[in-house]
């Protein structure tokens, strides 16, 4: 074989040597990205479950105007039904 022959072979085995390395990167890369993208979909699964939660919470809050209204009905109901029976015994 000639010299340039020689060379020229040196040369494609760098090259594929070089065009190897690449597609390892772009492999590693690809899994990453992949392993990125799952990542975020995990992330918006569990940013939705917390809103769902939020609104939960917000709406368990009106709790206390009932209770107190509850509350006042019952004592003005409680002061009636004594009243009329302290009515009813004198």
């Amino acid at each position: 074989m000639s010299d340039v022959n020689v060379n020229i072979i040196i040369e494609m085995k760098a090259d594929i040597a070089s065009i190897k390395s690449t597609l390892d990167t772009m492999v590693n890369t690809n899994n990453t990205a992949i392993k990125s993208w799952e990542s975020v979909q995990s992330a918006h699964h569990r940013l939705n479950k917390l809103e769902k939660d939020m609104e939960k919470l917000e709406d368990g809050q009106n709790w206390l105007p009932k209770l107190i209204t509850a509350c006042v009905m019952t004592t003005i109901v409680g002061g009636l039904v004594g009243f009329a029976v302290s009515k009813m015994i004198v």
